[in-house]
């Protein structure tokens, strides 16, 4: 995690090695919330569009440093952030980021999907496929963003599936 002049723009982080850590293991998300001066959100985003890979000791730190239910809003954006990082979406994370509270209802579906467990839905039969048709239906403005988690999931085939039946 070396910090260079040439991203003093960018509060000195060094976005081609993003994901290194210091000899005790902290990194840019340690960095970030222990400094009150950086705008958490703003950097949070340039690191998962850069390739940022939460961690375990990522998730303790923003736990520790944030309310419970902005922590759960966060850990959930961090892995659908990934996702999109990984589908050579990182565009969209910012996006992602400036949309979470006008469709936090979402969240509900994407976090099922990524945890692969319906605990917020009650239904009983073809679940993912009721749980992708709440989302299109309800959610056709952030649609791309569930299909990411439902593609992350291994989902998508499933519900293809039952469409072409």
């Amino acid at each position: 995690m070396q910090q260079t002049n040439e991203f003093s723009d960018y509060g000195g982080f060094d976005f081609q090695n993003i994901n290194d850590k210091d000899e005790n293991g902290a990194g840019v998300i340690q960095l970030l919330f222990e400094n009150a001066s950086y705008n958490r959100d703003h950097f949070l985003v340039l690191f998962l569009q850069h390739g940022y890979q939460i961690t375990r000791k990522d998730r303790e730190t923003i736990r520790d440093k944030c309310e419970y239910v902005v922590y759960k809003k966060l850990a959930t954006l961090s892995r659908l952030s990934f996702t999109l990082y990984e589908q050579g979406r990182p565009d969209l994370i910012a996006e992602l980021f400036n949309s979470v509270d006008s469709f936090i209802k979402s969240i509900y579906t994407i976090e099922s999907l990524l945890s692969n467990t319906s605990v917020y839905f009650e239904y009983k039969t073809n679940v993912w496929l009721c749980i992708a048709n709440n989302a299109i239906t309800n959610y056709r403005d952030y649609w791309i963003f569930c299909e990411a988690a439902l593609k992350k999931c291994g989902k998508w085939e499933e519900i293809r599936q039952y469409t072409m039946q």
